[in-house]
């Protein structure tokens, strides 16, 4: 075989350990006894931090929270730093966008 064959071989093989790695680590589905502790009040985009939501409880500060899309076709985790009224705001951006009613758990 030639070297380049055996880099894009290496390549190919890293990517996927990679891939499968990240995906055995994230969560497949939001656990059991999550309860909804908020709603989206407007629509949140991807690399937004700032959430105007509807609390239905308790929210908890450093805590993780599930956001699931309205669709309940797929969701993503992220980690609250502050809660300032009717605004949630997140340590990390969004991955993905969310439309107005999407449910928070935690």
């Amino acid at each position: 075989m030639r070297p380049g064959i055996i880099t894009r071989i290496a390549f190919v093989a890293l990517a996927l350990l990679t891939l499968t790695g990240w995906a055995a680590n994230s969560p497949r589905e939001i656990p059991a006894d999550a309860q909804c502790v908020a709603e989206l009040l407007s629509d949140a985009y991807r690399t937004e931090t700032l959430l105007l939501v509807e609390l239905k409880g308790d929210v908890q500060l450093d805590g993780t929270i599930y956001i699931e899309t309205r669709d309940q076709t797929s969701f993503e985790t992220s980690q609250v730093m502050h809660l300032f009224g009717s605004y949630l705001i997140l340590k990390t951006q969004l991955d993905g966008d969310y439309l107005l009613g999407s449910k928070i758990y935690q």
